[in-house]
């Protein structure tokens, strides 16, 4: 199972506030049955040459409890 998160801040690629989408996948064990951990993000912005350094990105949970 996923979930997907929307999480918004600022883009110094675009130069204003933006969204981005984050799937995190099913990390459940026996101890921690609700954990997800950070999947696929999604940025509608194509061609992004700051992807791996987004700033939005780094705000971002890697793990998150449902």
């Amino acid at each position: 199972m996923e979930v997907t998160r929307t999480f918004h801040g600022f883009c110094p690629t675009l130069n204003k506030d933006y969204s981005i989408e984050v799937e995190y996948e099913d990390a459940g064990t026996p101890d921690f049955p609700n954990r997800y951990i950070q999947g696929l993000v999604t940025c509608i912005h194509h061609g992004c040459p700051n992807v791996s350094t987004c700033s939005i990105k780094a705000q971002m949970p890697k793990e998150i409890a449902v």
